[in-house]
Parts: C-alpha cells; sequence; structure tokens
C-alpha cells in the first residue's frame, strides 16, 4: 500500500472535521439569529402586554368599569400570547445565554404569570361591574345574595393565582434584569402580593357573608358603640346599642337605646369560662363593665345572654366606635340631628370629647349621641353605596381592631375567629402577648391617654428565653376640662388631683410563660395574677396625675416557639397604641 492512501485518508478526517465545525457554526449563527428574533419578537409582545395591563389599571383606578371588560380581554390574550412565546424551545436556548438568560427567565416567569392571573380574574368582571355599581341591589332595598355567593370560587382560584404570582416573581433578582424588565417585574410582584389577601377575604366574605345576611333565614344582630374615651379591653364604654335584622340581605334598624336602657336588666354570666368568671367576678354582670376582656368571644357571648334575658334575642354581635362612625361618614356624607351635624372630620372629636363639654347631663348627651347615630344609620340603609369607597375607608379601622364581630353559628364563628375582626386571643404557645388596660376612674380620661408598648423577645435555642414586656401610659389631659359634668370625676378617689385618672394594666404573657420579676416607674413592685385563655395574667393598678407618665415593666421566661412570629394584641383606644417588637439573640 503507498503512502499516498494514508496522506489522503488523514486530508478526508479533516475536511469532514472542517465541514462539521462549519455546520456546527453555521447551526450556533442561525440558533442565534433565530433565538434573537424570538427575543425581539417576545420583546415587542411584552411592550404589547405591559401597555394592556396598564390599560387594565387605568379603566380600575380611574373607575371607568365600561372600559374594564375590554381592556382585560386584550390583556389577557396579550399575556397568553407571551406566555406561549416565552415557553418554546426558543425561548429555552436564550435562558441560558450569558447576559441575558436572567431576562429571559424573569420575561416567562412574568408572562405566565400575567397569564393565570388574567385567566382567572375573567369570570369575575361581570360580577365586578355589579357590585362597583351597586347592581346587586333591588329595588326593595335587598341585595343579590345568591350571584354574590357564586362568585366565591371564582374568587378564590384569583387569589390562589396572585399568591402564586407573587411567590414565583418575588424569587426574581432584579438587579440581574434588562433595565427595561425591571419595572414590570416590581409593579406586578408588587400587585399580586397586595391583592392575593383581599382576594381570598373576598372569597370568604362570599363564602360566609350571604347567611349572616340572612340569605337563609332573618338575623338579628345586636350593633354595640363603644367609646374608647373610657377604655374597656374589649374596646370601650358602651354607649349605645343597635338591633338590625338581615332577611335576604336588606337590613332594617329594629330598635336603638343607650347604656341606661342596657342596664335594667343584668347579663347572666353563665355562658363566661371559668377562668373569665374568675378574673373579672362581678363585673361581668353589668352592661357597663362586661366588656373589661380582651377576648371577643367571651365579650360577645355574654352580651348575646343579657340581649336574651332583655327579651331581644340577637343570633351576632358587632361592636363599632366613633372611627368606624367617622370612616363611614367619609362615604355618605355628614349627617345631622338634635341641633348637631357630625362630618367625617369631628366624629371621633364629638363622640369622644367634645359631646361632654356641650351637655352637662347624661340623658341629653346619651339622647344626642344616639339621635345622631339613627340619622347616620338611616343614610347609610338608603344610600346607593359605593361599595369600593366603603371598603377601603374601612380598611384601616377593621386592622386596628375597632370592628369585632362574633356569630352564634359555630361555622360562621370558626371562619370569624380567623379573621382581624374576630378579636380572638389565641391559646396557644407561641411568642403572642395581649396588653390591655381597664379604666377603674369611671371617667373619659382615656380620650388623653397615649400607650407605648415595647416587647423584647428573647430568643435561643437550648435554654428557656428569658423576656421584657414595657407598657408606658402617658396622661395628656389639656387644662380646663368641664367641672361640673362628672366626666372627668375621680369615682375611685373623690380627693384626687384635676386632670387625674386610674387604669388597670393587663398583660396576657404568652402560653406556658413564667414570671420572674417586675418593676413600676423603674422600682421593684408585684403584680398580681390571674389566668384566662390558658394564659397567666399579670395586672396592677396605676392613678396618673395629668401630664404625667407610669411605666410598668415585666421580665418573664417564655418557650421557645419559632414557628410563631411574636405578637402584640392590644385594644381600641382613642390614640393607637404604639407597639415596638424586637427579637434578641441571647437568653440572658
Amino acid at each position: 500500500m503507498s503512502d499516498s492512501q494514508p496522506k489522503a485518508s488523514r486530508r478526508g478526517r479533516k475536511l469532514k472535521i472542517a465541514l462539521g465545525v462549519v455546520v456546527g457554526v453555521a447551526l450556533v449563527i442561525v440558533g442565534a439569529v433565530l433565538a434573537m428574533q424570538s427575543w425581539l419578537a417576545t420583546f415587542r409582545q411584552a411592550q404589547a402586554g405591559d401597555a394592556s395591563m396598564n390599560a387594565v389599571l387605568g379603566a380600575v383606578n380611574s373607575r371607568q368599569w365600561n372600559q374594564l371588560a375590554p381592556a382585560l380581554q386584550t390583556a389577557q390574550a396579550d399575556a397568553a400570547e407571551l406566555n406561549r412565546r416565552t415557553h418554546g424551545i426558543a425561548w429555552h436556548v436564550l435562558g441560558a445565554v450569558p447576559f441575558i438568560g436572567a431576562s429571559a427567565s424573569a420575561t416567562a416567569d412574568l408572562a405566565q404569570s400575567l397569564d393565570e392571573v388574567l385567566t382567572a380574574g375573567q369570570p369575575l368582571v361581570p360580577q365586578a361591574e355589579k357590585v362597583v355599581n351597586w347592581h346587586l341591589q333591588g329595588d326593595n332595598g335587598s341585595l343579590d345574595l345568591s350571584s354574590f355567593k357564586s362568585s366565591a370560587p371564582d374568587l378564590r382560584k384569583l387569589g390562589a393565582s396572585l399568591s402564586a404570582a407573587a411567590q414565583r416573581l418575588a424569587s426574581i433578582d432584579t438587579d440581574s434584569l434588562v433595565a427595561p424588565l425591571v419595572s414590570p417585574v416590581a409593579r406586578f410582584r408588587d400587585l399580586a402580593a397586595s391583592s392575593s389577601g383581599p382576594a381570598l377575604v373576598a372569597a370568604d366574605l362570599a363564602t360566609w357573608g350571604p347567611s349572616m345576611l340572612g340569605a337563609d333565614g332573618s338575623r338579628n344582630w345586636l350593633v354595640l358603640l363603644q367609646n374608647p374615651a373610657e377604655a374597656r379591653g374589649g374596646g370601650g364604654f358602651p354607649g349605645g346599642y343597635v338591633t338590625v335584622a338581615a332577611r335576604d340581605g336588606r337590613l332594617k334598624v329594629l330598635k336603638t337605646g343607650t347604656s341606661d336602657d342596657l342596664n335594667r336588666v343584668a347579663i347572666p354570666d353563665a355562658s363566661a369560662p371559668a377562668d373569665a368568671k374568675d378574673l373579672w367576678g362581678k363585673r361581668l354582670k353589668g352592661w357597663n363593665t362586661f366588656n373589661q376582656s380582651p377576648h371577643f368571644p367571651t365579650v360577645a357571648r355574654l352580651a348575646a345572654a343579657g340581649m336574651a334575658a332583655r327579651g331581644e334575642p340577637v343570633s351576632g354581635v358587632v361592636t363599632v366606635d366613633p372611627r368606624v362612625v367617622a370612616a363611614i361618614l367619609q362615604v355618605i356624607g355628614p349627617v345631622s340631628a338634635s341641633g348637631e351635624t357630625i362630618t367625617a372630620q369631628n366624629a371621633e372629636q364629638f363622640f369622644t370629647v367634645d359631646v361632654y363639654a356641650r351637655y352637662r347631663n347624661s340623658k341629653q348627651r346619651d339622647s344626642v349621641s344616639m339621635s345622631l347615630v339613627q340619622a347616620m344609620l338611616t343614610k347609610l340603609l338608603s344610600t346607593a353605596l359605593d361599595p369600593v369607597a366603603l371598603v377601603n375607608v374601612l380598611r384601616s379601622p377593621v386592622a386596628d381592631g375597632d370592628v369585632q364581630v362574633w356569630s352564634a353559628r359555630p361555622n360562621e364563628e370558626a371562619w370569624l375567629s380567623t379573621t382581624s375582626v374576630g378579636g380572638v386571643v389565641p391559646n396557644t404557645p407561641g411568642s403572642v402577648v395581649a396588653v390591655v388596660a381597664n379604666n377603674s376612674a369611671g371617667s373619659k380620661m382615656d380620650a388623653f391617654m397615649a400607650t407605648d408598648l415595647d416587647y423584647q423577645r428573647g430568643v435561643c435555642s437550648s435554654a428557656t428565653p428569658q423576656s421584657t414586656l414595657t407598657v408606658t401610659l402617658k396622661n395628656q389631659a389639656p387644662d380646663g376640662l368641664p367641672k361640673d359634668t362628672g366626666t372627668y370625676d375621680r369615682y375611685d378617689d373623690q380627693g384626687a388631683p384635676r386632670g387625674s385618672t386610674s387604669t388597670v394594666v393587663y398583660i396576657y404573657a404568652p402560653v406556658g410563660a413564667n414570671y420572674l420579676s417586675s418593676t413600676i416607674d423603674g422600682k421593684k413592685a408585684p403584680m398580681y395574677l390571674g389566668h384566662e385563655r390558658n394564659r397567666q395574667v399579670w395586672y396592677a393598678y396605676l392613678p396618673i396625675n395629668q401630664g404625667e407618665q407610669r411605666t410598668v415593666s415585666v421580665h418573664f421566661q417564655e418557650p421557645d416557639v419559632p414557628d410563631v412570629a411574636p405578637r402584640v394584641i392590644t385594644q381600641s383606644m382613642v390614640n393607637h397604641p404604639q407597639v415596638r417588637i424586637d427579637s434578641r439573640e441571647s437568653c440572658g
């Protein structure tokens, strides 16, 4: 065999390798070109999707509901197309390319999130238009509860898709994205995160609300009007009440009355748990004092028992305060009665301070107050409401505990107990404390009380954490308070200086906690001991003069329960308590 054959063979192999390299490079170039074409086309589609999504948000924010349906339909189509484009082979190739890979993957996640959320939201558009235009209300004032209830499954799907989108987009590092992509990802991530909760709450309301509004039979509700100017653990002094009948979504005021009316019949305390009876004693039987516990289900059961004893049985209890009245007035406008006008701007001040200066006689004061409440209810129930505006103004009072709701039906109460209006003090382990002040002076001085709470929670893995809770109260009463009304007198100490008050501070320790020591105004002082809700309750009596500040600090051991976030439960106050929570790494 000649030497020419191996040489020819080697040249053939080199040629094949060269051709392979050329073909490979060509395929890479073609793939890159196709990928870039896909990128550019998808980028244009993403721009179209961003514009159509902005149109949806614009229709919602400007409340142009007639434009919402077509805008949402366009946005959903754009999102579906973007989702299709970003889940093909070419796009997956781009995901592996340096520098742009992170942006390609983020675009795919954004497209999937938009597509899922808008698809879930599409069935709710007709219902949303009914709600926001108040077309759920019939000529007789009743609500279309069946239509409302039928939206619950779709609302739950929307909430789940928003939650999934928020989690998916939260994992994206926006610092690694190309500039045009940063804003859409961040904007929709934040929108999904802030909207998932309200959507799920709306689903719950659509599930449970119809029966509570009388869809399956008439329901009578007690609405207690509490005044935090005289503090109670359950919200404030019960200044008056309203009973409301709900049937087929139509609300009707049955009766209104003052605290004097309530006090004509004592409250039977048989429904109170044994520990509550031991802690609160005979105070549970009086309408002026029955609501000292911060655990609202106990308070509400007592109120329901009291109404039954009066011959006015109710199937649920709602408490509100002047902040809620002010919020409602933002939507329905001012109301007038008995020569007074209350507005969203002056209602809180009127009910907690001004009414006591203008009306020295308590019966006249109560009559004026309840006539204004009656006028507000009449206007509320006869006005074509803006439900979106009503929800918006009530969001803060609900979150702050100014609204509490209890139902005598176990299934409804089980749901309510999981919400912010349930007013539940949990009886399970975890770094959750409750702090309330009960006025012991019989005055309305808590209109001027400032409260500061500081929870220094110990954290450790091998020993029992040692924690400190500090409660600071400051009497900020002004000079010149009325002297002849009895409103600002100390009934527990007739010789106390003008502007003085007194309160009993109750600290509900974490379940399983052990008391170590306590100080009042920096000096060692013991606390009284009680029990409620499977917790030790430490409490102290504090007289507080005008301008004076009193501080109670308790040092205690508590079990380490890492899965429960630390929390401080507070009561509704005229000046909402300021809360700080600090978890420390050392057990001390």
